[in-house]
C-alpha cells in the first residue's frame, strides 16, 4: 500500500499515511488492538527506497518462521489423506528433504497437486525428484515466478543489478557461499550497496545466511528455479 501510494501519488502522501498510522498507534497504546503491518515487499526497503524515515521505529519486527520437518511432514500425510492421494511417510520425507529451509505450506501444497495430478504415489527416490522438478519448473509454481519479477518492485536500477548478481553468484553453489568469498568475487560493488542489497534480500526471503556466515538460497526450489532462469 506504502509503495503503491508513493508511486501513485508521491513521498508526500506515502509519508502523511504512515505517520498517521504511527500517530494511531502511540495514541492508543492502552488498546489491546494490535496493528499487523505485512506484505509481499518488506516495509523497511519500501520506506528506505522513497526516504521514508521514523514513521515505523516504534514497529517490532517478527519473524514468521517455516515449518519444522515435523510439522511438514504431518501436514503432507494430512492433505494427501484429506483428498484421497496415497502417500508414504518416506516418500513425504524424501520431498520435505529436498525444500532446503524454507518449507512452506504452499511447497507442500504443490507437491500434493502434483500428485494429484499424475494419480500415482511415487515410492521411489526417482519418482521423487521427477515430482520435485515438476513442482520447481511447473506452471503451479507462481512463487518463484513472482520472486524472478518482484526484484524490479524492490530495487532501483543500480540496486537491481547488484542483487542479480549476488543471487546468480549464490545460485551456482549447491552449499551456498560464505559471505567473505562473496565480496572477495565482487570487489566492484560499493560497501554500503552491496550490504543494503544483501540485507534486502535476506529479509525478503531470497537468502538466509548460518551461524558461519554462509550465504544460501533460503528455498531449493528458487534456487533451481533461479538457476534454470539463468542458464546457470
Amino acid at each position: 500500500m506504502i509503495d503503491n501510494i508513493a508511486h501513485k501519488h508521491g513521498t508526500s502522501l506515502a509519508s502523511a499515511a504512515m505517520h498517521w498510522l504511527r500517530r494511531v498507534r502511540q495514541e492508543n497504546v492502552e488498546s489491546s488492538v494490535r496493528f499487523l503491518l505485512t506484505g509481499s515487499i518488506g516495509l523497511d526497503s519500501v520506506l528506505q527506497r522513497h526516504g521514508l524515515r521514523g514513521a515505523a521505529n516504534d514497529l517490532r519486527r517478527e519473524t514468521l518462521p517455516p515449518l519444522s520437518s515435523e510439522e511438514a511432514l504431518q501436514f503432507a500425510l494430512r492433505l494427501a489423506g484429506d483428498n484421497q492421494i496415497p502417500l508414504s511417510e518416506q516418500v513425504a520425507k524424501a520431498y520435505i528433504d529436498r525444500l532446503g529451509p524454507a518449507v512452506w505450506p504452499y511447497f507442500i501444497q504443490l507437491f500434493i497437486a502434483e500428485l494429484q495430478e499424475r494419480a500415482a504415489n511415487p515410492e521411489h527416490g526417482h519418482d521423487v525428484a521427477v515430482s520435485y522438478q515438476a513442482v520447481a519448473f511447473g506452471e503451479h509454481n507462481q512463487f518463484s515466478s513472482n520472486m524472478w519479477t518482484r526484484l524490479r518492485d524492490i530495487f532501483n536500477d543500480a540496486e537491481l543489478d547488484i542483487a542479480q548478481k549476488l543471487l546468480k553468484t549464490i545460485a551456482s553453489r549447491d552449499k551456498g557461499v560464505s559471505l567473505t568469498e562473496l565480496r572477495a568475487q565482487l570487489p566492484e560493488l560499493d560497501e554500503d550497496d552491496f550490504s543494503y542489497v544483501l540485507d534486502v534480500l535476506q529479509h525478503d526471503g531470497y537468502l538466509f545466511e548460518d551461524g558461519n556466515a554462509h550465504l544460501y538460497f533460503f528455498s531449493n526450489l528458487l534456487r533451481d528455479y533461479w538457476r534454470r532462469k539463468g542458464h546457470l
